[in-house]
């Protein structure tokens, strides 16, 4: 059995604050990790999961989440 983990307010206060679904950074997680050469599914679930706390990226799939709110909040 996994240990529950405590969801992630602070991803949950910055996609809200960017003003973007699930869905669309699912599909910019996936667009960013293309350009670096790796194909991902991370989809809509994936991104709830994350922000719930019961999974967490793995690899460089956190960078690319980073980057991809990076880039929605216009800092990139």
């Amino acid at each position: 059995m996994t240990a529950q983990r405590d969801p992630n307010s602070r991803l949950r206060e910055v996609v809200a604050a960017v003003d973007c679904t699930y869905e669309a950074l699912a599909r910019d997680v996936r667009r960013i990790a293309a350009e670096n050469g790796e194909i991902l599914q991370t989809n809509k679930s994936a991104i709830s999961h994350w922000v719930n706390g019961t999974r967490a990226p793995s690899g460089r799939v956190g960078q690319y989440l980073a980057e991809a709110l990076s880039r929605r909040s216009g800092r990139t």
